[in-house]
């Protein structure tokens, strides 16, 4: 079964990349109930709900990777990551911060370097 994640969210925009399960369908609001992080049960539009590829998810986890080239976030830039998945749609890598904060965030994959191979994670 696909893992599911966040993306696109602007009222909680730190739940964005985290990985859900969905409970069920809110017929009358037209959103989906998610289960975050295990407890955390909120409604989302299915616009914000993407796939997580399985293939390149295992072949990625837990590697290390250098951000690079990064403009919105240009203070990210040489800071090393962790990689947790690709998703699929927006077609960019989930990594987690390295630092205290663990921060997640979605990079699009020419900004994201393979510590192991020196080159850009595909």
């Amino acid at each position: 079964m696909s893992k599911l994640s966040l993306i696109g969210l602007v009222k909680r925009p730190e739940l964005n990349a985290k990985i859900v399960r969905v409970i069920g369908e809110d017929k009358q609001s037209g959103r989906w109930l998610v289960e975050v992080d295990g407890h955390d049960t909120i409604k989302v539009r299915l616009s914000n709900l993407t796939i997580c590829e399985s293939t390149s998810t295992e072949k990625a986890r837990s590697r290390k990777v250098l951000l690079q080239g990064l403009v919105r976030r240009a203070d990210l830039n040489g800071q090393e990551a962790q990689c947790d998945a690709f998703e699929a749609q927006p077609g960019r890598w989930r990594i987690r911060l390295g630092d205290v904060s663990q921060e997640a965030l979605l990079v699009k994959p020419e900004h994201v370097l393979d510590l192991s191979s020196g080159e850009p994670l595909q």
